[in-house]
């Protein structure tokens, strides 16, 4: 399965980054945790592509800023743990 045909369960979790920047997180029925950002010209990975990051979640995830440039994503494992994903972007 290419990383565009990912079907997706749950909501999106859309985060806004700062002027020119968005960055969507969402579950693959696969578990994975997928990634799809707005740079204010362009759709990341590519327009109709998403970031595949893994795991094997079972619910959606959170994500919050704790600075410039800097992401956190929060994920919850089958195995009831907490992943923390950390982005550095834009």
């Amino acid at each position: 399965m290419s990383r565009s045909e990912a079907p997706v369960w749950g909501s999106p979790r859309p985060w806004p980054g700062g002027a020119n920047r968005l960055d969507v997180f969402v579950v693959g029925t696969d578990g994975a945790l997928y990634h799809k950002w707005w740079n204010g010209s362009a759709w990341g990975p590519s327009q109709s592509g998403l970031e595949a990051m893994g795991g094997n979640l079972v619910q959606s995830p959170v994500s919050l800023s704790t600075g410039a440039n800097h992401l956190d994503v929060f994920c919850v494992h089958a195995g009831d743990h907490v992943l923390l994903q950390i982005l550095v972007v834009w």
